[in-house]
């Protein structure tokens, strides 16, 4: 490079002057003539690796992770520049402090940087736990030949673990939780006298936030087992928003019929942990019951099948009702039976609380009467079943004969009794 220097002076005698030198690269011994007077350059030898700074988090790290992942990241320096090619991190991923266990705790590079005195490194990492102190470590070289080592983060710039940053991370790992579903006593509820009915349950994140209008519930609305993918069987979303611990679900449906039917919600958390579904598994096997019943048992058919000295059999037609109980049988020696006459009920004969039973015989019947014969159902929610037909039967044949040869004799304590 030529100049002429003598236009600086401005007609004055002398002029003072720099001269500057800025290059890429540093070079010893680079040498410049100013006519006869020799400036020689000495550039600056680089035997020293990029430095790592702006640990991010800062470091120590104040606060910690709620999740598994984040960004994390620093500002490597090096006067030669640094070689985004070279840029590389390792993850202590399962927090057990060391980086032998493959993946992530191997040596990765980073992709989309580029070369910079002052480079800044931003990436993603993921840990597998959670944990007060889980190490992360990043290197680089710089673009000179004269320094081939690796540059490293940490405290002391020092590879390995010893003085490595790291992250605090209490994550929420948990699904969210339902509980307290009512209708009560799932899976076996009571049955309910109403087709619209009222379903609620809680559902909580134990270590975060629930996200609200992740809610959603769906109902096997034709009660066949299943839930129809499309249409009012499908999942439905709830009126339900913000961010809060727990949420007090409550729905009213209206059912369709008498029958018993399932519900099932599911939600998410904030994090995206999820969804969970209440009673905790997916699918109508666990899922919320209920049960309606609006309609009284039907009438069964009565029937005679035979009559002795003191006993009647009785066959009739089982009840249709879906919470049955037991039946009742009412007698009578007169044409008219009804509830206020003599009762026959599941505690004088057992097969009566069982609605398939079809057959019975009544004791202890006036002899040589005409006894006419009623018999009702009961179920669960209080309904009283309609009338049968009423049945008559005569209680003859050979009475027992009379006892004439009864004789008493006093004995210790007591009197003895015999007869034939």
């Amino acid at each position: 490079l030529n100049y002429d220097i003598s236009t600086w002076a401005d007609e004055s005698p002398t002029v003072r002057f720099a001269f500057v030198f800025a290059g890429e690269f540093f070079n010893d011994g680079a040498s410049w003539w100013i006519d006869d007077f020799l400036i020689t350059g000495t550039g600056s030898y680089d035997d020293e690796p990029p430095v790592a700074l702006n640990a991010n988090p800062s470091q120590p790290m104040i606060g910690s992770w709620n999740q598994l992942s984040g960004q994390v990241g620093c500002t490597f320096m090096d006067p030669a520049g640094v070689d985004a090619s070279t840029v590389q991190i390792r993850v202590d991923a399962n927090g057990d402090a060391d980086y032998d266990d493959g993946g992530t705790e191997n040596w990765s590079s980073i992709e989309g940087l580029a070369d910079s005195d002052s480079l800044v490194v931003q990436t993603e990492i993921a840990f597998t736990t959670d944990g007060d102190e889980l190490h992360f470590e990043f290197r680089a070289k710089d673009l000179a030949d004269s320094s081939p080592n690796y540059g490293y983060s940490g405290f002391l710039h020092q590879e390995g673990m010893q003085d490595d940053w790291a992250i605090r991370v209490y994550a929420d790992l948990d699904l969210p939780h339902f509980s307290d579903a009512t209708p009560i006593n799932q899976p076996e509820p009571d049955w309910v006298n109403a087709l619209v009915q009222e379903v609620t349950v809680t559902v909580a994140d134990s270590a975060g936030l629930m996200e609200a209008s992740s809610i959603q519930m769906r109902v096997d609305f034709n009660h066949d087992g299943i839930y129809a993918l499309e249409g009012d069987e499908a999942w439905q979303p709830l009126n339900y928003t913000g961010q809060v611990q727990s949420i007090y679900i409550n729905e009213t449906l209206t059912l369709p019929e008498d029958g018993e039917y399932r519900v099932e919600f599911q939600a998410t958390d904030y994090l995206g942990n999820g969804p969970a579904f209440s009673m905790n598994q997916e699918g109508i096997l666990d899922d919320i019951v209920l049960r309606a019943d609006t309609t009284p048992p039907t009438a069964s058919t009565l029937f005679v099948m035979g009559a002795g000295a003191n006993t009647v059999d009785l066959a009739f037609s089982p009840t249709q009702d879906l919470s049955f109980t037991y039946y009742e049988i009412y007698w009578d020696t007169t044409e008219t039976v009804d509830e206020t006459d003599w009762r026959v009920g599941p505690e004088l004969i057992e097969a009566l609380a069982t609605q398939s039973t079809m057959q019975v015989t009544l004791e202890d019947l006036f002899f040589g009467n005409q006894h006419y014969f009623r018999i009702r159902a009961f179920d669960e929610v209080g309904h009283e079943g309609a009338w049968s037909n009423t049945v008559s039967a005569l209680c003859e044949g050979i009475a027992p004969m009379a006892v004439t040869d009864l004789h008493i004799e006093s004995v210790e304590g007591g009197v003895r009794l015999s007869w034939s």
